[in-house]
């Protein structure tokens, strides 16, 4: 099994597949990665200096806590009919493909393997179940 293979099945062990189609599972995952996104703004923004990118990186960090309000309202996930399913769309694949390139440079600029942390956080996350669940306990 490859570490996506593992990290896909952590994340289905931890509950986040339940009750989902595989495309509404994807669209969720675009959610989740806006989610990311802005955290990832909100962290580096110390290290940037200039108004214009300062203020873009703000906007991604509001645009984070958007997404992570949306991926945890469960009942906002119909999807319409897609004339070609999400895993056969060729743009879906590239555009998916052109992000993982940058993460794993970003991941090589600042010297670790984003397979292994991915891996390792996942395997460490699938006993903490649903954040939304959780959340609302």
């Amino acid at each position: 099994m490859t570490k996506q293979e593992e990290v896909y099945k952590f994340v289905a062990e931890r509950g986040y597949t339940k009750g989902y189609t595989k495309e509404q599972f994807a669209v969720r995952q675009v959610i989740k990665l806006i989610e990311e996104l802005g955290e990832l703004a909100s962290a580096i923004r110390p290290a940037v200096h200039g108004w214009a990118l300062q203020e873009l990186l703000d906007d991604m960090s509001f645009m984070g806590e958007l997404a992570r309000e949306a991926f945890d309202r469960n009942q906002d996930w119909a999807l319409r009919d897609v004339p070609v399913p999400l895993n056969e769309d060729k743009e879906v694949q590239e555009e998916v493909g052109d992000m993982q390139v940058v993460l794993w440079c970003l991941a090589q600029s600042l010297g670790f393997e984003s397979g292994d942390v991915a891996y390792e956080k996942s395997k460490a996350d699938r006993d903490r179940g649903v954040r939304a669940e959780k959340e609302a306990q």
